[in-house]
C-alpha cells in the first residue's frame, strides 16, 4: 500500500507532462475501472506528451503534471481538477494487482491505496492495444 501525500506535496515538485522523464506515466489511453469491481468500467483518461489530458467526456479534458518524486499527477484544470481528483502513477511492485496502473482519487481521500471502500477510487490501465 502506498500512503497518501498532501496536495501541496505534489504540487512543490510537479513539472509539465513533457519533461517528467522516464519512470513516469506513458502517454496514451487507459481504461479506468471502479476500485474492487472487475467488470465496472468507469471511463477512460488520455495523457499526451506535450501535459495534456482527456477525460471520457468529450472536452473535459486540460492540463496536467506528474511530480516523478511522488508520482503523483496533478490536474490544472479539466474535469479531474473540477472534480478534485488526483492521480498516482503505480509501478507493477507497488500495486496490489501487479500492472501500472494511474489511481484516480480524490483531494480529500484519507485511506491508502488498497485500503479504499470498493468504488471510492479508479484504477486506470494503459491500453496496450494502441501500441
Amino acid at each position: 500500500m502506498l500512503a497518501l501525500l498532501p496536495l501541496e506535496s505534489c504540487r512543490s515538485s510537479a513539472v509539465p507532462a513533457a519533461f517528467a522523464g522516464p519512470g513516469g506515466p506513458p502517454p496514451g489511453l487507459y481504461r479506468c475501472w471502479a476500485g474492487g469491481f472487475a467488470h465496472l468500467p468507469a471511463g477512460t483518461l488520455t495523457l499526451a506528451p506535450n501535459g495534456h489530458y482527456e477525460s471520457y467526456r468529450p472536452g473535459g479534458g486540460g492540463r496536467y503534471a506528474y511530480s516523478p518524486g511522488t508520482s503523483a499527477i496533478e490536474f490544472i484544470n479539466g474535469d479531474y481538477h473540477y472534480w478534485e481528483y488526483r492521480g498516482i502513477f503505480q509501478r507493477a511492485p507497488q500495486s496490489s494487482d501487479h500492472k501500472d496502473s494511474i489511481v484516480l482519487l480524490p483531494l480529500s481521500a484519507s485511506k491508502p491505496i488498497g485500503a479504499e471502500r470498493p468504488g471510492e477510487y479508479q484504477y486506470c490501465y494503459f491500453d496496450s492495444s494502441q501500441l
